[in-house]
């Protein structure tokens, strides 16, 4: 099966894709590796697995990224 290089898709192509972990670094510019430790603390986005693959919504990867985006440093990101 081919896998589509993710940097070349747009927005609308990806709206319901699953990628793998290393399809998700590209996607968003964070390491598998921090990926696989946000999973392990569960602070990372939402994920499913099919068997041993681990899988990310493009859809619930742009749904984490925005939820802590901040105007200033000093903003804490999250509404209390």
């Amino acid at each position: 099966m081919h896998t589509p290089e993710v940097r070349n898709m747009s927005i609308d192509r990806v709206a319901h894709c699953w990628l793998s972990p290393k399809e998700a670094e590209t996607y968003t510019g964070i390491p598998s590796r921090s990926l696989e430790r946000l999973r392990l603390t569960g602070d990372g986005p939402i994920f499913s697995k099919v068997g041993r693959l681990v899988r990310y919504s493009t859809e619930d990867l742009e749904i984490w990224m925005r939820r802590d985006r901040r105007n200033s440093i000093s903003d804490s990101g999250r509404s209390q």
